[in-house]
């Protein structure tokens, strides 16, 4: 009896060290995985982090001029922006500044944007692994792209272009996916993110020529009814422009246009520019018609300009990454064209298509440089591309080498560009609206420049620092024949740099506002 005990003692002692050593082996080819990837995890979560806190320190808590207000402004307020009003970055811009309730609206709106440009250094690190770069480059890759002077400064505040480019590279990123794997998934998350990034910015079309080129160099192409899917997606992205007409006709029933009373006007500022509510309105919003872009949209195609357009890009990267940073980049983009000839070709067209109209555009563009940070986005990862092993090449001293000289030149960026965390003191127009509300009644019409109209009517429709007074983004002579109609309705004022007012249209000078404005009063004509 004890015999057949023992063996069956045995036997069970045998399952057990058995099934102990699989549970040893399964636990210990787990961990290996988990390291392996919490290590991945680890470098995605930097190349995201590190620039955010960066620019986060960068921020400004006061309202800005210029375009930066209105877009600090607009989306708080579910307004309608300039041509060619930007709905999907208006409509989740509202949603979050809603959402997360702290600081100030401008400051709410300053880290919004910081928020998608380090979205966009996340996926320049994983655009940078699926060209088989190592993950020390591919991070500081995406850290050098964010510590550059012109991405920085634009990280550091409210701008619409910093949603557009971290859409731009989701579709980027997806398309090389689908390069590589044929699933159709990733073509469909193709489609998504460049519809969306047309439903924030029109910059995006420079993306189709690469596109195009990304569904004949793929190797499974969609068939007819994935295209069809697919051109039903940007449908539907492209239907969040029917918010412009929708939310003005809102905004023109319920009486909360101010300038609606005023005879002459087309829509106030930040609430319902254009007045997209007209057909008329609404062609000027999205065409974009009042900024001459079908101009700059035919001169980008001149042959004749290509060379400069070439020469002055090259001026610009030199600025980001200096002439050491470009040299690398060319070795790179060799060393890519004989890894994956598809991926870089699709790569570089995407990433480079709307230079010559960032160019064409800077006649009439304050900030051309905007439109170009795709382009500063692409070179660090053609940088990366250096230390791409090919074949059964050992080249650790390859990657050894770029990691090195990456790591000391995008040092050096950093280092060059720390006045850039001063940025966070910047007033801004808070000056000018402290000044403005001594001097201007409440109940008044006040016109001025885009420049400080942006920053007055934040304080007039945001923040109630301005309040009870209707912003007029407008020459001082723009709507000289008007002022006689509007005077029966409010008194008017204007504010201009000395010496910009218009003679002639009855303006009394009431002295400098502050050192670089004047305060006139329209007076009543007879």
């Amino acid at each position: 009896m004890n015999q057949p005990l023992l063996a069956t003692l045995v036997k069970r002692d045998d399952s057990g060290l058995r099934l102990g050593a699989a549970m040893w082996i399964g636990i210990s080819a787990v961990a290996r995985w988990t390291r392996k990837g919490i290590v991945e995890h680890v470098y995605e979560l930097l190349s995201f982090l590190l620039p955010f806190v960066i620019y986060a320190r960068s921020v400004s808590s006061e309202p800005a001029s210029w375009d930066t207000a209105e877009l600090q402004a607009v989306p708080y307020l579910l307004g309608i922006a300039h041509p060619t009003g930007f709905p999907f970055y208006t409509l989740l811009g509202w949603a979050y500044s809603h959402i997360f309730i702290f600081g100030t609206v401008a400051y709410r709106l300053n880290i919004f944007s910081s928020f998608w440009v380090a979205t966009a250094c996340y996926g320049g690190y994983l655009v940078s692994r699926e060209l088989n770069v190592p993950k020390f480059i591919a991070l500081l890759a995406a850290l050098w792209f964010g510590v550059g002077s012109i991405v920085w400064t634009h990280a550091s505040r409210a701008e619409v272009h910093d949603l557009a480019l971290a859409l731009s590279v989701g579709a980027i990123l997806y398309g090389i996916k689908f390069l590589r794997t044929c699933a159709i998934k990733y073509y469909f998350a193709t489609t998504l993110f460049f519809g969306l990034a047309l439903a924030t910015h029109p910059i995006a079309i420079w993306l189709i020529p690469g596109l195009l080129v990304l569904y004949f160099l793929a190797h499974r192409k969609p068939s007819f009814r994935e295209l069809s899917i697919s051109l039903g997606i940007i449908v539907v992205c492209l239907s969040l422009y029917l918010y412009l007409p929708i939310r003005s006709a809102y905004v023109m029933g319920h009486h909360g246009d101010p300038t609606a009373r005023l005879i002459g006007t087309t829509g106030s500022i930040l609430l319902n520019y254009n007045d997209p509510s007209t057909w008329s309105g609404f062609i000027k919003e999205i065409s974009g018609s009042q900024f001459h872009v079908s101009g700059a949209v035919w001169a980008a195609w001149n042959p004749s300009q290509i060379q400069n357009y070439l020469w002055q890009w090259l001026t610009s990267l030199n600025t980001e990454y200096g002439a050491f940073g470009i040299i690398l980049a060319f070795l790179g983009l060799q060393r890519l064209w004989r890894y994956n000839r598809r991926f870089t070709t699709v790569l570089v067209l995407l990433g480079t298509m709307a230079i010559p109209f960032s160019y064409a555009f800077a006649a009439v563009e304050g900030d051309p440089d905007r439109y170009r940070l795709l382009s500063f986005w692409l070179i660090p990862i053609l940088m990366s591309g250096a230390s791409i092993s090919l074949g059964a090449e050992k080249a650790w001293a390859r990657k050894a080498i770029v990691a090195t000289l990456m790591l000391l030149w995008g040092a050096q960026t950093f280092y060059n560009n720390q006045g850039i965390f001063n940025n966070r003191n910047n007033m801004g127009g808070r000056a000018l609206i402290s000044e403005a509300v001594k001097r201007i009644p409440q109940g008044s019409i006040v016109v001025t420049t885009w420049l400080d109209a942006a920053s007055l009517a934040y304080g007039a429709y945001v923040d109630g620092s301005f309040p009870d007074r209707t912003v007029i983004s407008a020459q001082p002579g723009q709507y000289a024949r008007m002022y006689p109609q509007w005077l029966r309705e409010a008194p008017i004022y204007v504010i201009a740099p000395p010496g910009n007012a218009a003679l002639g249209i009855g303006l009394k000078s009431l002295g400098l506002l502050d050192g670089s404005h004047v305060l006139y009063q329209v007076l009543q004509r007879s």
